[in-house]
């Protein structure tokens, strides 16, 4: 959707970060305050409190990286971890997560859609 959200300043914040700025952390709200208003200001210095009371879990999350997990009980080491994963995990002053957990993918979908009415064959 076109509405600016928490969960949307809490991932360009870490994007931000990611492309390695050499501004300080206050200037990227500042550049939201100018893009999106007060509101995307507030939610990123919440962003910003979050990142300081996580420090060493976000520096892994971006360094280290994250395991993605499948549907099909495979995980996968990715790095650095997506911005929607770390926002899903970094809580606000309500204790709220800025960005709901996504659902699993499931790689079997659009294969299924496309090929349901096919008739099965064995090789």
């Amino acid at each position: 959707d076109g509405e600016w959200s928490t969960c949307k300043t809490c991932v360009f914040v870490i994007e931000r970060m990611k492309k390695g700025t050499n501004m300080l952390l206050p200037s990227i709200c500042t550049e939201l305050f100018g893009k999106e208003g007060d509101k995307a200001y507030a939610d990123c210095h919440q962003v910003l409190n979050a990142l300081e009371e996580n420090g060493n879990n976000v520096r892994y999350w971006l360094f280290e990286g994250c395991y993605k997990y499948e549907e099909y009980q495979a995980k996968e080491w990715i790095k650095p971890c997506p911005s929607h994963v770390i926002c899903s995990v970094l809580k606000s002053l309500a204790v709220k997560e800025f960005c709901p957990a996504l659902a699993m993918e499931d790689p079997f979908k659009h294969f299924s859609e496309n090929h349901s009415s096919a008739t099965s064959t064995s090789l």
